[in-house]
Parts: structure tokens; C-alpha cells; sequence
């Protein structure tokens, strides 16, 4: 998350550096636990829910059914915000229905991450596809800083090793 989101989403390896945001992720257990660490809420995700309990103990607030029709995703995720918007959506699966979702459930103003090309288009929305490169001479500074940290995390239950 971190660029182009440099100014507004801070690096996930420092605690609750972000004030109340609402965050929807689509299937990606780490992202969901540095939401939780960089203090992201809610922070709603969709699921088999069979594994909401588990979602829920990696920092899920919300567990939505991943085979519900995206109008029905958005009706529960406004019931669950009180129809505040979404200002962040990350979308590991990033497969055009699920672009699509997250193009329907996040704010004009709000960040859709992709890990895949985007394949919708929307003229009022800040859409950005991720590639988390190892080589990528930015994301080695980061891993740098962060594996400094990862033993502590780990050992202090913030990352959950799944």
C-alpha cells in the first residue's frame, strides 16, 4: 500500500498509524492483519463463512458471504457503516466481477488496489493495480524494515502465521 497511497496510507510496519478508516478487503489474510495493526475499522472482508471466526481472530470486523451478488455486498456493507463511504478497497482476486464489486462498494474519492490489470473502467474512480516485487528496489527497503520486526510481531501475536 505504499506508493502511489504514500500520502494517505503510511507503512504498515508502524502501529496504528492511521485514524478511523473503513477498509474493504477481498480474500487476502495479510492484508487484513496489517489493516488491523495500522488500526483500519472497520475492516470488512468477504469469505466462505466458515472461516469467519478464523478472519475474525486476524482482525476481520465483518465477514461477508463471498458468493453473494455484489448489490447484496453492498447493501450489508452499507448497513454495516451506516452507508459512510469506503475509502479503501483492496481486491486480491481482482477477477472482473470482483473489480466490479469493488468499483460498486468504495467511495469516488476512496483507492481500489488490484493485483491484477484492472479490467472495469470507471471515470470517477482512483483505481491501482499492485506488483509486490522483491526486486522492486522501494519494496527491498521496506521488506528491510519490516523483517527487522516480523520476530517480534510473530512472537506478540500482531502477525498470525497461518
Amino acid at each position: 500500500m505504499h506508493p502511489p497511497l504514500a500520502s494517505s496510507v503510511r507503512l504498515p510496519f508502524v502501529q496504528n498509524q492511521i485514524e478511523t478508516q473503513l477498509l474493504c478487503v477481498f480474500r487476502k489474510i495479510p492484508v487484513i492483519q496489517f489493516a488491523k495493526f495500522s488500526g483500519f475499522s472497520p475492516i470488512i472482508t468477504t469469505a466462505s463463512l466458515k472461516h469467519s471466526s478464523y478472519l475474525q481472530s486476524l482482525g476481520a470486523t465483518h465477514v461477508l458471504d463471498r458468493n453473494l451478488h455484489r448489490g447484496d455486498i453492498k447493501t450489508q456493507i452499507d448497513e454495516i457503516t451506516d452507508e459512510a463511504p469506503i475509502k479503501y478497497v483492496y481486491d486480491a482476486i481482482s477477477l472482473p466481477d470482483t473489480q466490479a464489486t469493488t468499483i460498486k462498494v468504495m467511495n469516488p474519492e476512496g483507492q481500489a488496489i488490484l493485483v491484477l490489470s484492472p479490467q472495469v473502467k470507471s471515470i470517477d474512480r482512483n483505481i491501482t493495480s499492485v506488483v509486490a516485487l522483491r526486486q522492486s528496489e522501494h519494496n527491498t527497503e521496506i521488506l528491510k524494515e519490516m523483517y527487522t520486526k516480523l520476530t517480534e510481531w510473530v512472537e506478540t501475536g500482531i502477525i498470525k502465521v497461518s
